[in-house]
């Protein structure tokens, strides 16, 4: 059995939830309530919005977030929006870097957090010890922009420099998973077509460290004569 055999196998086996058929009987509720799926459709939209600005750093970026909390409030109010999920969601914008949760946190994901803040989000996941980590990566610039085209010979064209550089930056997060005591898969999250940066970091934890994977990425390191946000994170925070 393949993992496109086994993912549907088990979307299969949670329809038959209680929690799933719950869920499916408030969103049929929702399409049939015009004002109550108006504004689902305006706190999805407003979501979005909120999250380009923080990104950017455009300055209405703490205005929007006020704007969604408050969305947020007022969809908590109402029984029919509440039972489809939104009764126990907060919104915060802000630097990941600085990100101090006050909670147990149970599973971190981040979906295309471009360049470093992937690092930022494993280093939480990792200190918190975070029981899942399910990470989509992109733009992976910060070792790209370290390889001169001339140390390798994958290097020698920029497309193949930027596609390697994605995929040795990966490996790195993930063997540093492993050596912080996860278990690690990267695959296939979509089709290609969907979107290039379409590969998953998913990792459990498990208290297991492995060693020989620090000793890997040590190698990596010093044989591409690079430096990596995730690896710098954790042992500048050991010293």
């Amino acid at each position: 059995m393949n993992i496109y055999d086994t993912a549907n196998k088990l979307a299969a086996e949670l329809k038959q939830t209680d929690e799933y058929k719950a869920y499916k009987n408030s969103k049929q509720q929702i399409e049939s309530n015009a004002e109550v799926k108006s504004k689902i459709d305006e706190f999805d939209k407003l979501r979005v919005e909120a999250q380009k600005a923080m990104l950017k750093g455009e300055a209405n970026a703490n205005e929007l977030s006020v704007k969604l909390q408050n969305l947020y409030t007022e969809l908590y109010q109402n029984e029919i929006a509440k039972n489809y999920g939104y009764n126990s969601l907060n919104f915060e914008i802000g630097d990941i870097s600085l990100y101090k949760p006050h909670f147990r946190v149970d599973l971190i994901i981040t979906l295309h957090a471009c360049d470093v803040a992937t690092d930022y989000a494993m280093y939480h996941a990792i200190k918190l010890h975070s029981k899942y980590l399910l990470s989509v990566p992109c733009c992976q610039h910060e070792i790209n922009n370290q390889i001169k085209k001339s140390s390798s010979f994958l290097a020698s064209y920029g497309i193949v420099k930027e596609r390697m550089s994605a995929l040795l930056t990966d490996t790195i997060r993930a063997k540093l998973l492993e050596y912080s005591g996860y278990n690690v898969d990267i695959l296939e999250f979509v089709d290609f077509d969907a979107s290039p940066k379409n590969l998953l970091v998913r990792a459990k934890y498990t208290g297991n460290s492995n060693a020989k994977a620090l000793d890997e990425v040590n190698q990596i390191l010093d044989e591409f004569k690079i430096v990596q946000t995730l690896y710098k994170l954790l042992f500048k925070s050991s010293n």
